[in-house]
């Protein structure tokens, strides 16, 4: 999703020439937060709208900026609301996910994250549990965090249930 606009068009107009889509009801793109703001961005949505995509869904994944700089993501919480509050105009079904769980998350800022999120219009929100698995002899950057090489505490699993949880009474 971070193809120039122009190559985007090109990547859509061949993937939509090789499948036919007309039984579909919803077609979904999913996306970071980045590449649907500024202008390019703008484009962007502009194109998936003239190709017939109907829902967006965005690797939001915290509206805590610590939490977002501790996962490495590229943009904070500003440019999140942002990415959509454009997906809304243009008219996209707006899904966004969040990952719970994850080393500098507390119960208290993820609380104040899903309340944020309530007042946001979007359609869906999924939420996603860290689990850290070795994979292979790669053992990933989160690993970093065990043993004390970092300073942020990786959250319980009674405490990532708990997060779980209150999510749930939130958006109930």
């Amino acid at each position: 999703t971070y193809l120039p606009p122009k190559l985007f068009d090109h990547f859509l107009t061949e993937l939509n020439n090789r499948m036919d889509l007309s039984d579909c009801r919803q077609y979904n793109v999913d996306h970071d937060p980045n590449s649907i703001i500024g202008e390019e961005g703008l484009q962007r949505l502009q194109i998936m709208k003239d190709h017939g995509i109907t829902r967006l869904t965005i690797g939001v994944q915290s509206l805590d900026d610590e939490v977002l700089r501790i996962m490495n993501r590229p943009h904070g919480h500003k440019e999140a609301i942002e990415s959509v509050e454009n997906a809304l105009k243009y008219g996209f079904d707006v899904n966004i996910e969040f990952i719970y769980g994850h080393p500098g998350e507390t119960l208290d800022n993820w609380i104040d994250v899903i309340d944020r999120a309530t007042e946001l219009p979007m359609n869906e929100i999924q939420m996603y549990r860290l689990k850290v698995q070795a994979y292979g002899d790669f053992q990933g950057a989160i690993n970093t965090y065990r043993g004390g090489r970092r300073e942020v505490d990786i959250p319980d699993f009674k405490s990532t249930m708990m997060m779980k949880q209150m999510a749930i009474d939130i958006l109930n």
